[in-house]
């Protein structure tokens, strides 16, 4: 018989993707406790709520973070737990678990929190704490072998590292009707639909997508383009709907301003063809492994560490990400219903035999059952120092580029 873990993960209960990994562990029957910033209402999850670390409030805003981190040590020292789960490396909660030793500590990254030379605004001591929590944490998980060739890059020991593409939840993600939703949104049934599930960010080139379906509707005037804007850099929405304007296809965009998670399956499933062009700023991006288990043909960036699961011409089409090749791309899925179908099949048996959710989850499990049955050996007191004093410098000099922005 199974040891029962209790779990204590680290993250934003915000994140639908945090959400389902927590419920899944809590459904292998483990007790977990979530310490997050904002409650979720997470079915079978105890939410330990803290309140979010603020970095730029006015007039005493490194003495207040100060004592608030402070606050949140001393309550991570004190906590206890079989395994300490942290979801998203680059996160200041994440770095003062390591400083009050707390293990063992298994880290799953997520792609943007340990790809520093892709991301903008990310902080050289943030960066450095990410680094040393990698470097210290018993067990890391990512979602590709070259996301986990990258934490051995940081200094991660092989040994203690792992793949895990953490996989589809088949029992909400999956083929279904979608009239109700084709009525509600009310899209005529002969309507082509687009569906760009990403937020409103540059580092998605949503203006790219724009272009290239503005090419398409020239050759199918029935198509719509649905794009998430639930999320979104607010001018960039602003330029964005400028753009749409200035293109004229004003009448077959539509911006939605807020997608539930618990509804993007049947948007996934509404869709003829979902697309996605992020840049470099990314591990495998959840949303496309959900396209593809509800059947949708699924255009994405040709990057290398989607290879693993995505298969251009057999389960997906993968383009650089320009507007022409987008346009190309969708015009050959909404011409051809024989590729379009072939490529909805193998990437639904894909997602299936190498993306179940439950499936990959109980490898993790697997390794956390060792962890918890070993003798653990203590974060030795140089790194908990180490990792207090970057933590001290970091939020210290994020006070200062805040306020010399203000000067």
């Amino acid at each position: 018989m199974k040891k029962t873990l209790d779990i204590l993960a680290i993250g934003n209960a915000a994140s639908s993707h945090i959400r389902t990994r927590t419920k899944v562990f809590s459904k292998l029957g483990h007790m977990v406790r979530l310490l997050t910033p904002t409650k979720h209402g997470i079915p079978q999850v105890s939410e330990i709520t803290m309140p979010k670390l603020a970095l730029w409030k006015p007039p005493f805003a490194t003495l207040h973070t100060f004592r608030r981190a402070w606050r949140e040590f001393s309550y991570l020292r004190n906590l206890k737990a079989d395994i300490y789960h942290i979801h998203y490396a680059y996160s200041l909660t994440a770095w003062l678990a390591l400083a009050a030793g707390k293990g063992p500590i298994v880290v799953s990254t997520m792609g943007s929190d340990v790809l520093y030379d892709e991301r903008t605004k990310r902080d050289c001591f943030g960066e450095k704490l990410t680094t040393l929590l990698i470097q210290n944490a018993d067990l890391v998980t990512a979602k590709t072998t070259q996301m986990r060739q990258r934490l051995i890059e940081l200094g991660a020991k092989e040994q203690s590292t792992m793949t895990t593409v953490w996989g589809i939840d088949s029992e909400r993600f999956h083929l279904m009707g979608t009239q109700k939703l084709r009525q509600e949104l009310g899209l005529g049934k002969d309507a082509r639909i687009i569906f760009s599930p990403r937020s409103v960010d540059p580092i998605y080139n949503i203006d790219t997508v724009l272009k290239g379906f503005a090419t398409v509707l020239k050759e199918y005037p029935s198509a719509v383009l649905l794009q998430a804007a639930g999320h979104c850099v607010p001018d960039y929405l602003n330029t964005l709907r400028e753009q749409v304007e200035a293109l004229g296809i004003e009448s077959s965009v539509r911006f939605l301003d807020q997608v539930p998670h618990d509804r993007m399956a049947e948007f996934y499933a509404l869709a003829d063809v979902t697309v996605s062009l992020a840049e470099k700023t990314e591990g495998l991006a959840q949303s496309l492994l959900e396209s593809m288990a509800c059947g949708t043909p699924t255009i994405a960036t040709r990057l290398d560490r989607y290879l693993d699961i995505m298969k251009d011409g057999d389960n997906s089409i993968l383009i650089e990400p320009t507007h022409n090749e987008l346009a190309k791309a969708i015009a050959t899925l909404l011409g051809s219903p024989e590729i379009a179908k072939a490529i909805s099949k193998s990437g639904m048996e894909d997602i299936r035999n190498k993306a179940d959710l439950e499936a990959q989850a109980k490898n993790v499990e697997s390794r956390l059952l060792t962890l918890a049955a070993q003798p653990h050996m203590n974060i030795p007191r140089s790194v908990r120092i180490k990792a207090c004093l970057l933590i001290f410098t970091y939020i210290f000099s994020a006070y200062i580029s805040n306020f010399k922005k203000k000067l």
